[in-house]
């Protein structure tokens, strides 16, 4: 008996001092979201998000770093890089010469991109930038186990780059959030700018089927109705003055796929309630209880007599904007390519390299990029 009290006192010591040193020694793990600020010249990174910010440790080597642009697009330029934390430059150019000597190189996703890749000098990181629904990108079948790294507005990308960014308001409001226009002069209902009718989406044939209920007001280049001009200002402000609702419908029904189509009309507080018609959730993008999802009805009718509803109910159409307590909405900028600025400073830069990128972009049998519509009826 005295052996097992003996052995029972051991046992509970041990495990005393067991408890103590794991709970000292416990040290949380950040998780990181999204880069949006990056704090440099040291090795503890304040990394803050649209939803987070923490604290994450590693070496950084402080010293300008060269990325190389293969096939730039129009909206790529030498300031790329300006604003960022982290010393960075950027050089063009498609022949081996140009790219061979660079650590890091960039191929955007657009015609110009050849059809076999170029010879990769080893140790090269290859990075991908596609901002395009799949349809719209090239094919890249002879790519295999060639990028690294992927900058595209798809959530699981390397680098998330979003046509638009909601942010935390440091300091949030109180009281209720008020139309900031002229309610009696908004009569007009709905509004819809389009440039490309027939696309994969089917949107065009949505809108000929919403019409039978409820009026749309379409706006477009070759259309009979046009902004005042060709400046964006001056077609917000058309929407601000005169209408209760906005038409944000992708081209393409694909994962991830929100353009600025939808988050202009945060950005610009317009006063109107954004009808989305795109990915399967929207709350993951722009705040929840902000928009009219043509998702969630059965059918057209059912989405016009919503928005019917709401016209004449003025404090029910107010609650589609108290988001603005909460949020703020921001473009993105350069802050996906200072991300990827930061990035490339790290010690060691993390290694990745995608067997087969054609499918992660244009998916396959068993996992399906894009969705044909379903909701015309």
């Amino acid at each position: 008996m005295l052996m097992i009290i003996l052995l029972c006192l051991l046992w509970i010591g041990i495990f005393y001092t067991w408890s103590n040193i794991a709970l000292w020694s416990y040290k949380p793990v950040p998780v990181i979201l999204t880069y949006l600020n990056v704090t440099a010249n040291t090795t503890t990174q304040t990394v803050n998000s649209s939803h987070v910010s923490v604290n994450y440790r590693y070496k950084t080597i402080d010293r300008q770093i060269r990325k190389h642009h293969f096939n730039p697009n129009q909206w790529t330029g030498p300031d790329t890089f300006k604003e960022c934390a982290f010393n960075c430059f950027i050089t063009f150019g498609g022949t081996y010469k140009h790219y061979s000597t660079s650590k890091f190189v960039i191929f955007d996703a657009s015609h110009t991109l050849p059809r076999k890749p170029p010879p990769k000098p080893p140790g090269q990181t290859w990075i991908y930038h596609g901002m395009e629904p799949p349809f719209l990108q090239p094919r890249l079948q002879n790519w295999r186990r060639k990028f690294n790294w992927t900058i595209s507005y798809r959530r699981d990308a390397d680098f998330t780059h979003t046509y638009g960014t909601m942010l935390f308001k440091q300091v949030k409001d109180t009281e209720r959030i008020l139309l900031r226009n002229n309610w009696p002069g908004k009569t007009r209902g709905v509004a819809w700018f389009v440039t490309k009718r027939n696309v994969p989406s089917g949107r065009d044939q949505f809108v000929r089927s919403l019409r039978k209920f409820i009026n749309v007001d379409i706006y477009s280049r070759n259309g009979l109705r046009k902004c005042p001009t060709r400046q964006i200002k001056d077609c917000f402000k058309l929407l601000r003055d005169q209408y209760k609702y906005y038409l944000s419908f992708e081209n393409s029904l694909c994962r991830d796929y929100v353009t600025e189509k939808c988050f202009k009309i945060y950005a610009h507080l317009a006063d109107v309630i954004p009808v989305v018609r795109g990915v399967e959730d929207y709350s993951l993008f722009v705040p929840p209880n902000s928009y009219i999802d043509t998702a969630k009805f059965s059918n057209i009718s059912s989405l016009a007599q919503l928005q019917m509803e709401l016209v004449n109910n003025r404090t029910a159409f107010e609650n589609y904007f108290q988001w603005r307590k909460y949020y703020y909405a921001k473009p993105t900028g350069s802050r996906t390519f200072c991300k990827l600025c930061a990035e490339v400073h790290r010690v060691p830069v993390k290694q990745r390299l995608y067997d087969d990128l054609d499918t992660w972009i244009q998916g396959d049998k068993n996992n399906h990029m894009c969705q044909k519509a379903s909701d015309i009826k």
